[in-house]
């Protein structure tokens, strides 16, 4: 155990598979009597194994938002497969993400915030004819920093689940994604129809819609409402900013279809494609199968945005988040 070098993936990866062994063997309850040899082994492997861990999490904490680190973060799950802890990583991951986009919602829809927008214009507006206008670069400013956190979150969980999809461990053959789907998920995401149903992303977004929902819930209320004014003002650029990362995302997913299921994506003004339909987002395009060349042609931005096979929403707190993203 002292001859890995954990800073190494491919002997972190043996290192965790040793550790894997060396915990079941030295847990067996015929093993748990004062035996001297295992006593000696007992310190050396349970350090290892922290130390494992450690390294572990660290690695995770930095390649599973790097879309271009596939197979480090491949590795590095497979870490987590011989610890037998592949799920609880995979959700702590997605906490992460989704805490991200959480903080990013809060700040937008932060009281301080908007009630302090308007003064913000007036001291930087060169004179009073201008305030209207530096009032609404404020709050697409502020729209636009709050889509980038977004996105940041969105995008890494895709990208686990991407390379959850397509990584299986070499030895048993078991698909990591199916591994994940077979373990308990956490309470707070709810749960999918079926096992054949599940998908991380679908899962992670529909949380994070009650969370705004929440989050907004919250604004309204906040000092009788007094601040709706400035949440009404503050919707167009949102929606606005809120319906271009929509789009960046379904342009996203038929390229990760393609590579993961072999699927022919279709053309669509978009980047739709009815054979990605629920793909991660659980959304159709809406197109007939007369249109596939262009799923989505004959319907507005607005109604593709809006059109669902499944209301992955299903509390009526979320729809307020559900619609104020379409």
């Amino acid at each position: 155990l002292q001859n890995y070098d954990l800073e190494d993936l491919r002997d972190l990866t043996r290192a965790a598979a040793s550790v894997s062994i060396l915990e079941d063997l030295l847990g067996k309850p015929e093993l748990q009597h004062k035996i001297t040899i295992v006593d000696r082994l007992r310190p050396e492997a349970t350090k290892t194994a922290a130390s494992v861990r450690e390294a572990a999490a660290k690695l995770l904490e930095k390649h599973y938002m790097e879309p271009t680190a596939v197979q480090q973060l491949g590795a590095t799950l497979q870490v987590y497969f011989h610890l037998s802890e592949l799920p609880g990583a995979v959700w702590k991951a997605v906490d992460f993400a989704h805490n991200k986009a959480e903080a990013a919602t809060r700040e937008l829809w932060n009281p301080n915030t908007l009630s302090s927008l308007t003064e913000q214009a007036r001291k930087q507006a060169k004179d009073s004819r201008m305030v209207s206008k530096k009032l609404v670069q404020l709050r697409l400013e502020l729209a636009e920093s709050w889509s980038e956190g977004l996105s940041e979150a969105t995008n890494s969980v895709r990208n686990l689940q991407r390379v959850l999809t397509r990584k299986t461990d070499p030895e048993s053959r078991k698909a990591f994604i199916d591994v994940v789907a077979g373990a308990p998920v956490p309470q707070s995401y709810g749960q999918p129809k079926s096992k054949r149903d599940f998908s991380l992303f679908a899962l992670f977004w529909t949380r994070f819609c009650r969370t705004m929902a929440n989050v907004m819930e919250e604004i309204l209320d906040h000092d009788n409402g007094k601040l709706a004014d400035d949440v009404a003002a503050l919707y167009p650029p949102v929606r606005s900013v809120a319906k271009n990362l929509v789009g960046q995302l379904q342009e996203s997913l038929p390229i990760a279809a393609y590579e993961d299921s072999g699927a022919a994506p279709t053309a669509g003004i978009l980047g739709g494609s009815t054979a990605l339909d629920d793909a991660f987002l659980q959304w159709t395009t809406g197109g007939p199968s007369s249109q596939l060349d262009n799923p989505q042609a004959g319907h507005s931005a607005d109604s593709w945005t809006q059109t669902r096979e499944t209301n992955v929403v299903s509390s009526s707190r979320s729809g307020t988040a559900s619609s104020s993203l379409t």
